[in-house]
């Protein structure tokens, strides 16, 4: 059969495939269809396959024809995209509802989204500026120093002083709305810090100066986006009881913590070389990151390839609730963000943008270099978010795989092999 067909493009990545089929091929699509449902079709007083012809086309002849209609189109479109080189991302969408003519050819049109065709350009020689990891004395003494806050106590205080920034307060508090009770706890623990928003921020700010035994009763307004919604936006009236106050005592290093922090060194001398190598490898694991990230953005301006749109309006969708839902976490009012939705939309469609142009630059590339991955290319992610989640590598990949989101730590391997390799070919000198 000869396909008359035509493709045309709205956009780079719109296409529209107009089809005729002519007469005689639409007659022997209609009569390939006929056989093989005839050796199915039942009618009263014929076992199946043995009903006449005309009996079967007088009842079923719309279906039929709808059959042969939807065959043909399905295995065009088929053959159309093979031709031309196509890789569809949005399902096929008839211009109209094709039927099958009662004279003449059968006709119809079909709009999709296809990938852009990347043409790559020289990759190689990219020049690149690495930067030197080095580990000065202060940097190491800065990790020891917040290494020994970790192993912190915190123990009750021993003098009559109000309490501090930096100490802890154990408290009971009640909080109400309209006199209703809607906030309870005992034995809280409290830090008296800017930071605190628990149970609403500036809660802990008014108990500096507190007192064991001390009662302090003050109203705040909880949060636009406080957990409880029916609080969210009124006064609270807090009533609290301190019950002890806490100061943080930081330990000095001694050979015994030594073996606490690290059962591999036994001299403080050995615990400052572990940390300079720890903090060595990770500033060049950083530092390796840092140049990735110079790479994609300069094969982003080495190929300014033309975007699918509903690629880009589903990244952009996902980034601006991301973002959203950060800046209210952070502290911003709902109606703050409201006020910036507009920049924000405009910052996350320029990295939508980016972030899509690159992943099919380096697709492109790693297809280029047969790059594939495998599952041990997979496992630094799943170990990653195994001790984030603070569970076994087992059951984080059973819980992505059933997500279904295995595809898309299996994309970040395969990106980040493909600029391994730009890496290799690139120029690259250090400052």
């Amino acid at each position: 059969m000869a396909i008359k067909a035509k493709v045309s493009t709205r956009t780079p990545c719109e296409v529209i495939i107009t089809t005729e089929v002519e007469r005689p091929d639409l007659e022997a699509a209609y009569e390939r269809t006929y056989k093989r449902y005839q050796r199915w079709i039942e009618l009263p007083g014929f076992r199946a396959g043995k009903a006449p012809r005309h009996m079967i086309e007088q009842k079923y002849t719309d279906q039929l024809k709808a059959a042969t209609v939807e065959d043909l189109a399905t295995a065009i479109l088929r053959s159309v995209l093979k031709q031309n080189k196509l890789e569809p991302i949005t399902s096929p969408r008839m211009t109209e509802e094709p039927e099958y003519p009662e004279s003449g050819p059968l006709t119809f049109g079909v709009e999709l989204e296809v990938s852009p065709a990347v043409e790559l350009k020289d990759y190689s020689g990219m020049k690149l500026t690495k930067r030197k990891a080095a580990i000065s004395d202060d940097d190491v003494e800065k990790t020891l120093k917040s290494i020994l806050e970790q192993h912190a106590t915190y123990e009750e205080l021993t003098e009559e002083r109000p309490a501090a920034f930096g100490d802890w307060v154990v408290v009971d508090y009640s909080g109400t709305v309209e006199e209703q009770e809607v906030l309870k706890r005992a034995n809280a623990w409290v830090e008296i810090s800017s930071e605190s928003r628990v149970p609403v921020p500036g809660f802990a700010e008014e108990l500096m100066g507190v007192k064991k035994g001390e009662v302090r009763e003050f109203s705040m307004t909880a949060p636009a986006d406080f957990f409880k919604s029916d609080v969210a936006g009124k006064q609270i009236a807090f009533s609290v009881t301190v019950s002890e106050v806490r100061e943080r005592v930081i330990p000095e290093l001694t050979d015994e913590l030594v073996k606490t922090i690290d059962p591999s060194c036994t001299t403080q001398e050995e615990l400052k070389e572990a940390i300079r190598k720890n903090q060595l490898q990770y500033r060049g694991a950083e530092e390796q990151r840092r140049l990735r990230d110079l790479a994609r953005e300069q094969l982003v301006q080495m190929h300014p390839i033309p975007l699918p749109p509903s690629i880009v309006h589903g990244r952009v969708r996902r980034l601006l609730e991301e973002e959203v839902r950060r800046r209210m976490q952070q502290g911003q009012s709902e109606e703050q963000v409201k006020e910036q939705i507009e920049e924000i939309k405009k910052q996350m469609t320029q990295t939508a943008e980016m972030q899509v142009r690159a992943e099919y630059i380096l697709d492109a590339i790693a297809r280029k270099e047969s790059v594939t991955v495998s599952e041990q290319d997979i496992m630094p992610q799943l170990q990653y978010y195994a001790s984030a989640f603070r569970r076994d590598v087992a059951s984080v990949r059973k819980m992505f795989e059933r997500e279904g989101q295995l595809d898309l730590l299996r994309q970040t391997a395969l990106e980040n092999k493909a600029l391994d390799i730009v890496l290799e070919q690139a120029e690259i000198k250090e400052e």
